[in-house]
């Protein structure tokens, strides 16, 4: 089915039973075995986002250089990348302008780029970003780069991109016999503030929410100027040993919660909202105000 001087979404080839012919998974490095299933769909999910431009036809093989592999690959082991081909009969301008103006359903820009090749060949790109949805994914993405094949003739590459995020392996939940949280809140020795957290439901509570967070996607952290730091003290009693602690700074996106049990440090976990941080504050009566010596203050939420 054509629609003439129109961009058509790849979700109307999928509906006709057209996908297999063009939604290919990229090589597994040597190693990974298979593709996870669960980020392998999602990434199929936002392949068949892709807004292809008027007669664009599937291809298995790419014509262009450039376009042999992905734009951009991400440097991690969590990557997979499920990507897409096709050949449009339109300048390479004209296609790249008809992407840039239609953005994927559901995609954020994220970046544009350009790659020079032998003899002046060009790949653009142009990059989406979409909302995770779901612990398991840390990031997802789709990569639409273009390149000249002929005078009129342009071809298309589109790389679904998903990150997952690794499981977490028992041995690093919160250890039975804590009875109290010892929670402290600010910068300094000196003025921190502290608090205890002794009512059974609540220190489940706590636990099962440290429990619960995803293992942290490395990220750019950005960070409020009343960032607060506070850290939570899993113990056996009000002043028994610490069997864990959980370290967040309340204000900042993308550092994460950074967890030690004895002298073992543990992957850092997201926690994008800083529920814990305010639940720990909460339960052990700190309000949160901070950092001491200036600040607006955060207002929980």
């Amino acid at each position: 089915m054509r629609i003439a001087g129109r961009l058509r979404p790849l979700g109307l080839l999928l509906a006709l039973g057209w996908g297999a012919a063009q939604v290919t998974a990229a090589p597994v490095p040597a190693g990974r075995g298979a593709l996870p299933a669960f980020e392998r769909a999602a990434a199929i999910r936002i392949l068949a986002l892709t807004v292809l431009p008027p007669g664009a036809v599937p291809v298995h093989g790419a014509a262009a250089p450039g376009l042999g592999q992905p734009f951009e690959r991400p440097a991690t082991p969590a990557l997979v990348d499920v990507h897409g081909l096709w050949v449009a009969p339109l300048p390479v301008a004209r296609v790249a302008a008809l992407l840039q103006r239609r953005r994927p359903r559901g995609g954020t820009p994220s970046g544009t780029g350009t790659l020079f090749g032998p003899g002046g060949l060009a790949v653009t790109a142009d990059m989406w970003t979409f909302a995770p949805g779901g612990v398991r994914i840390g990031s997802a993405g789709l990569i639409e780069a273009v390149a000249a094949v002929g005078p009129a003739r342009t071809e298309l590459r589109a790389d679904a991109q998903v990150i997952g995020r690794p499981a977490r392996p028992p041995a690093e939940d919160v250890p039975g016999g804590v009875t109290a949280v010892r929670v402290t809140v600010g910068w300094t020795a000196r003025t921190a503030r502290h608090g205890v957290v002794r009512r059974a439901a609540a220190v489940r509570a706590l636990a099962r929410l440290l429990d619960g967070l995803p293992t942290l996607v490395p990220a750019a952290a950005g960070c409020l100027l009343d960032a607060v730091p506070v850290t939570l003290d899993f113990a056996r009693s009000a002043t028994g040993p610490v069997l864990l602690t959980a370290h967040e700074i309340y204000g900042c996106a993308g550092s994460g919660v950074q967890v030690t049990r004895g002298r073992l440090p543990l992957p850092s976990l997201a926690d994008l909202r800083g529920r814990l941080a305010l639940a720990a504050l909460r339960d052990a009566g700190l309000p949160l105000s901070g950092p001491p010596g200036g600040g607006a203050g955060l207002a929980p939420g």
